[in-house]
């Protein structure tokens, strides 16, 4: 369960920036969260972003998914003789040589986890781990291991049993202890790992039908129990389609040794999202749907809407996390998507009797029908602005001063809650299109 992430110079994002996921205290519909196992604190099952174009909503996504591939990759992938991945704000000589921090909070088994590290580009400058038992009348505080870069040894706490000293021996500057520890399996330390890595999912939007076809053979072969599910709500959901069908693309030894260079080659850049698109033999989904007379014709996946490839990009590991718990991440979930199609999706997180994993889903939108009919809290609803140095600010509706009876959709697009695009006055009055030098094919270079 996710409860709070922050993040510190990355990209947009200058000053330490935060979301949580915990709710507040206000009045507000109760009945959709997800209980803690701390019996005073319950957790919003679904956080939305909202901000212009180019605010920085999409950024704190990227940290998160930033920080899942240090903590994956960083041992693993990393170069003796490199630094650490480094995207710092750059738009000030001083952010963009200082540490970048990101930090998150977990709860599982019973116990608050929180989790951070602070790199700079060339080596890990801090990382810690503290525990929070959740079940215990005293919930102290416990540092199960402290990092620095100052030369000392890393600091263990008692509570964090295992060979730590002797995997603290192969922990190179530039990679985490996290990261080593789980690579050696370290009991303890590989379930902190797991709950970053495997059980928060960053969906591709990809639509491109080679990796998406692929995409979906794939997952399908792995939870083959969720298939029929799957295609069930393809239907409700009014795409046309009426089964799926897969076919197994054999390739040739020229293309096997190619496809094995290009892999190599992702791997060591860090780069993971087309390795679904490089599996061999590949199986490639395709689908039917009913035409005259009830007949059915199997359409390729370049053949399909826009609309349904966003809908089954996402439906399986929407199913899947539904089933057993995680987080989906999704970088503007209603891209493509019918506005009813969104709300259906989202509105599967907040039904306790279909969300029976306690799954959470955190995405940033641009769909304002999303605001209405008490479809959210106003603290799961969070939004991303810029200041006028170029710096995002996040900020939950919680924060100003609205009631939940209020229209929250009229009262965002009114500019009330900020986050909107602002349209400077311009020097030059465009009466009409005849006043618009491009238009009328005067260039720069003419």
């Amino acid at each position: 369960m996710l409860l709070r992430f922050g993040v510190e110079n990355h990209k947009s994002v200058r000053n330490y920036q935060q979301i949580l996921l915990t709710a507040s205290s206000i009045k507000d519909d109760a009945t959709r969260l997800l209980q803690s196992s701390d019996s005073r604190v319950k957790v919003v099952p679904v956080a939305a972003i909202y901000g212009a174009n180019a605010s920085g909503k999409s950024t704190l996504l990227d940290a998160l998914r930033f920080m899942q591939s240090v903590v994956r990759f960083s041992h693993t992938r990393g170069d003796a003789t490199g630094g650490t991945a480094y995207a710092p704000f750059a738009l000030d000589e001083v952010s963009s040589t200082r540490p970048s921090r990101y930090d998150i909070d977990l709860e599982f088994d019973e116990t608050r986890f929180h989790y951070g590290f602070i790199v700079d580009g060339k080596k890990v400058n801090e990382e810690w781990l503290f525990a929070i038992p959740l079940n215990k009348t005293r919930k102290s505080r416990q540092t199960w291991f402290h990092r620095t870069d100052d030369g000392e040894p890393i600091y263990f706490g008692k509570e964090l049993k295992g060979e730590n000293k002797l995997i603290e021996k192969i922990v190179r500057a530039n990679s985490l202890f996290l990261s080593a520890a789980a690579q050696n399996a370290h009991q303890q330390l590989s379930k902190i790992y797991e709950l970053i890595v495997a059980k928060m999912e960053v969906l591709s939007t990809d639509s491109n039908a080679v990796i998406l076809g692929s995409a979906v053979a794939k997952f399908f072969d792995e939870h083959k129990e969720l298939e029929g599910d799957a295609l069930e709500f393809l239907k409700v959901a009014d795409t046309g389609i009426s089964n799926v069908t897969y076919e197994v693309i054999e390739q040739d030894d020229q293309t096997k040794n190619f496809v094995t260079e290009f892999r190599t080659f992702l791997k060591r850049h860090s780069i993971s999202a087309l390795d679904e698109a490089t599996d061999f033999p590949r199986r490639r989904a395709s689908f039917t749907h009913k035409g005259v007379g009830g007949k059915e014709y199997r359409l390729k996946l370049d053949a399909e809407s826009a609309g349904t490839k966003a809908i089954l990009s996402a439906i399986g590991p929407i199913l899947s996390a539904l089933r057993s718990g995680g987080v989906l991440i999704i970088d503007e979930l209603s891209n493509s998507l019918h506005p009813l199609m969104s709300r259906k999706l989202v509105g599967l997180f907040g039904d306790q009797k279909i969300n029976v994993g306690g799954a959470q889903l955190v995405f940033s939108t641009h769909d304002t029908n999303l605001l209405c009919d008490g479809m959210f809290r106003r603290d799961q609803i969070w939004f991303a602005e810029k200041d006028r140095e170029g710096a995002t600010h996040f900020f939950p509706l919680t924060e100003i001063d609205v009631d939940k009876r209020d229209n929250l959709e009229k009262g965002y697009l009114n500019g009330r809650f900020g986050a909107i695009p602002f349209f400077s006055k311009p020097d030059i009055k465009w009466e009409t299109t005849e006043d618009l030098p491009l238009l009328r094919g005067e260039h720069e270079d003419a």
